[in-house]
């Protein structure tokens, strides 16, 4: 639980430090340079949807996972568990061998999941609408009588 909150609070400080990064408005129109507008553009720009890096991390994480899926893995990521102190030692392996153990599991899930057929259902939100419909159905039966 800690550990969430933490997380938590680290996003929360994460967003509020974009807005701390913004360029000071309240400046009078000699002080708003040329050095000034472009770190307006470029603060604008960082905040676009692609550059957003909740974004960029969730495409890489999902390109990862597909990787690992494949049985390809990244050295750079695993770096972090086989040498977490970043030794230079001759006994940290440069390359280590896949085992799938997960993707029978994972291909089993899948299999699941493309085979439950997914029921459509159309809700009507408005009911005025319902009785319109009905409407015109009484009266091209009482047309055609």
């Amino acid at each position: 639980m800690k550990i969430v909150y933490t997380f938590a609070c680290y996003n929360i400080l994460y967003i509020m430090s974009d807005f701390v990064n913004f360029p000071k408005q309240a400046l009078s129109y000699k002080s708003k340079t040329k050095a000034w507008r472009k770190n307006c553009v470029q603060w604008a720009n960082d905040k676009t949807y692609f550059n957003m890096s909740l974004v960029r991390n969730s495409v890489r994480h999902k390109m990862i996972n597909i990787n690992l899926l494949n049985g390809k893995l990244n050295m750079e990521d695993l770096s972090l568990i086989v040498n977490p102190s970043k030794l230079k030692a001759n006994f940290i392996p440069d390359k280590i061998q896949h085992y799938p153990i997960m993707n029978g599991k994972l291909n089993l899930l899948q299999g699941e999941e493309i085979g439950r057929g997914f029921n459509y259902r159309v809700i009507v939100t408005n009911p005025n609408s319902v009785s319109a419909i009905e409407e015109a159905k009484r009266k091209e039966v009482l047309e055609a009588v």
